[in-house]
């Protein structure tokens, strides 16, 4: 069997892709030798990439027209050849009402069903010079058409305590029961007080589950008044949800988890009261761009494995650091828990993480 990996690559106006064989090389049966740009006219970046069952591959991003920035979902087949018969010859182009520049793709997920869910955030005006993020969350049917059966003709908008605080979604998975979780940052009116992560979770029709947490939606503060933003969701097999995410100042960030019940309230047996803090060395921080996921990985074992990229000032590396499942730092794993890669010049980025079979 060849298998594939595959990466998002963002270039100013196309979206490219590219196959590697199982040892490591291009593969020459994907696209020309291995890689395919797209150009589709404007300026256009991809974020998020997911493989459908039938080896279909869908990527999302956004595209940029003049003043107007809207949701790019793209699909290729198995060769790399764009599938004409998904959306408008293969893309879909979808308003999602954001202001000026205002919209922002983070993940595309796959239903059961075999429909599209791509999540991120809009960005709305309060009237004078600031504006706010909002979740922003569209479904696509499998022919690339908006899903009229969910929340409003296919897009949701979601505003978490009222429309003057910002709530953006960096993450989001499908439940085995098809309910949509979805992860990312708040912060309350003018920022004030640092950011909280948030977790949120839809029913089926896109309407906010209100089973769950509180009223739907659990505010989990990893530090008080420090940057917290979740980055990346995790549904263990008893149902308890983690989510990775980065806390602290620019300057000093730590890599952090944090559990809940898979009702969405904390589970205080993990860590320090539901969540984990993890300092990195004194000369790094832990980039926290909008872009740059924070996955985490469960081991057949039960232990988690999380990462991204640490910048000391000259050179970016990637870390990964693993925790026990009772969230403590597994310190048998690298140096203390964490591992660095060592580039000697040049800099190193990392927004995903799997495990080979």
């Amino acid at each position: 069997m060849n298998f594939r990996f595959l990466l998002c690559s963002i270039l100013e106006i196309f979206i490219s892709s590219f196959a590697y064989s199982q040892a490591g090389s291009l593969d020459s049966t994907f696209g020309n030798n291995g890689i395919v740009v797209s150009d589709f006219g404007d300026d256009a970046s991809a974020y998020a990439i997911a493989i459908q069952p039938d080896d279909k591959i869908v990527i999302a991003g956004i595209i940029k027209t003049n003043l107007e920035q809207d949701f790019l979902v793209a699909r290729y087949h198995s060769n790399g050849s764009i599938d004409m018969a998904f959306g408008n010859d293969g893309i879909v182009i979808q308003d999602m009402g954001g202001g000026y520049l205002g919209e922002q793709v983070a993940k595309v997920a796959i239903q059961a069903d075999g429909k599209l869910v791509v999540s991120g955030g809009i960005k709305q005006f309060d009237g004078s010079f600031s504006y706010f993020w909002h979740i922003a969350i569209l479904r696509l049917n499998t022919d690339g058409s908006l899903d009229n059966s969910f929340g409003d003709s296919g897009i949701i908008r979601t505003f978490i305590n009222g429309e003057y605080h910002d709530a953006y979604v960096k993450a989001s998975v499908i439940q085995p029961d098809q309910k949509i979780l979805a992860a990312g940052y708040y912060a309350n009116a003018y920022n004030v007080g640092g950011s909280d992560c948030f977790l949120i979770r839809y029913l089926q029709d896109g309407s906010i589950d209100s089973t769950f947490a509180d009223n739907g939606v659990a505010l989990i503060t990893i530090d008080s008044f420090d940057n917290d933003q979740a980055t990346s969701i995790l549904i263990q097999p008893d149902g308890k949800i983690i989510i990775a995410a980065t806390s602290g100042t620019y300057t000093d960030k730590v890599i952090a988890l944090a559990r809940v019940f898979k009702d969405g309230f904390i589970d205080t047996t993990f860590g320090s009261n539901g969540t984990v803090k993890a300092l990195l060395p004194d000369s790094f921080y832990y980039e926290s761009n909008y872009y740059d996921s924070k996955p985490v990985v469960l081991l057949p074992s039960g232990k988690i494995i999380t990462g991204g990229t640490c910048y000391n000032g000259v050179i970016t590396k990637i870390v990964l650091a693993q925790f026990n499942q009772d969230g403590s730092i597994d310190s048998s794993f690298g140096i203390n828990g964490m591992t660095f890669s060592d580039p000697e010049d040049s800099s190193q980025f990392s927004s995903s993480i799997l495990l080979q079979a």
